[in-house]
């Protein structure tokens, strides 16, 4: 509560910064009105930015991080600037004279309104179920495909309706095996405030012929998840390899679990025997696949972390993916890295804590592979 307090408080104060620069000396005896222009508009925007980054340095000292940086910045283009664009189009005529530009800036400022609501409520929520094919070597046993239903980053703080609706989806394909990509939980949560008995209940709701597995995320959520699947068909890897048979097809998932053994375990992994079996790597962070040697016997790394970015701005990209791999490839969908195929989940859920909780341009999904 004491930081959205102090969120706000911030928003508050950048409006009232904002509007101070934007309408200084708008008042005016004479006849004439003074004009406004876009050099005024840049000299807002910069003031604007730099209390931002005031606030920031001194929130840093207190509670903020990277993520809150973020918060502050969508406060900023979601109320401020709309409110700095509005206020400019109410005095126009009154007490200062906008020029056209200016105008027509200020009409575009209004924009982040709507933007900012879809964002916020709609777009979060907004669930796809993407399908996507997978070739696979000739040299794998079997001619039928086998479809795998995968969910990553449910980031829960309590199990609602579209926990639920994620859940059906994936089992109304009924899918051959069914893969949790981790960070079930909001990352840092701890065993008193996980909905785990939610959680469960909601595990219990998968099955599939070949298994429901799961791999953690956080590296904390790792005994909430030992919780959730107790009595559930779904079983934790923490760097195991399991077989499974799915009709003619065989499959051979190794699950990371982000610890010391990973390295280890993924190598052992490549150098397993045979030639006839698909190869699954099962991973929260997608990073995995530039472990892997050239052209390696793993068919595909299956993972989630970077929820595609969240925000995905038109001809640029997500801005931030927080992962090593090149932005192509972490803002989601089936890729090729050295040679391996790597297919990365958009995720179910949203960062929370500090973070502003939105999606942009990049809707929740869960995924059916069709490996053929």
């Amino acid at each position: 509560m004491t930081q959205i307090l102090s969120f706000c408080l911030m928003g508050f104060l950048n409006t009232v910064a904002g509007l101070v620069v934007l309408l200084a000396g708008a008042s005016s005896e004479e006849r004439v009105l003074p004009e406004l222009g876009l050099g005024r508009l840049l000299i807002t925007g910069a003031v604007v930015l730099g209390a931002t980054m005031l606030e920031a340095l001194v929130l840093s000292t207190w509670f903020l991080d990277g993520f809150g940086l973020l918060q502050l910045l969508w406060v900023d283009l979601s109320v401020v600037v709309p409110v700095c664009g509005a206020m400019l189009l109410y005095t126009h005529g009154r007490e200062l004279r906008a020029s056209g530009a200016a105008r027509t800036v200020a009409l575009c400022s209004l924009a982040m309104l709507p933007i900012a609501i879809h964002a916020r409520w709609i777009e979060p929520y907004d669930l796809r179920v993407e399908r996507v094919t997978v070739e696979l070597s000739r040299t794998a046993e079997g001619r039928e495909p086998v479809v795998v239903g995968v969910l990553a980053d449910l980031e829960a703080v309590a199990v609602g309706d579209h926990e639920r609706a994620a859940v059906a989806k994936v089992m109304n394909e009924h899918p051959d095996v069914i893969l949790v990509a981790g960070d079930v939980f909001q990352s840092g949560a701890s065993r008193a405030s996980a909905p785990v008995a939610e959680m469960r209940d909601l595990f219990d709701r998968l099955w599939a012929p070949g298994g429901v597995w799961v791999v953690p995320g956080d590296p904390g959520e790792v005994d909430l998840l030992r919780e959730v699947v107790l009595g559930t068909h779904a079983r934790l890897l923490e760097d195991e390899v399991t077989r499974i048979r799915v009709g003619e097809r065989r499959l051979t998932l190794l699950g990371l679990a982000e610890s010391e053994e990973s390295s280890r375990a993924l190598f052992e992994f490549e150098d397993m025997p045979g030639d006839d079996d698909i190869r699954l790597v099962l991973s929260h962070m997608p990073r995995a696949v530039m472990a892997l040697r050239q052209d390696s016997r793993v068919d595909l790394v299956v993972a989630g972390h970077t929820h595609g970015g969240q925000v995905v701005l038109p001809l640029v990209g997500p801005p931030i993916v927080l992962s090593p791999l090149p932005r192509t490839i972490a803002a989601g969908g089936l890729h090729r890295y050295n040679g391996n195929g790597i297919y990365v989940s958009r995720g179910l859920g949203v960062e929370r804590r500090q973070a502003p909780p939105i999606r942009f341009m990049c809707p929740p999904e869960v995924t059916l592979l069709t490996l053929q």
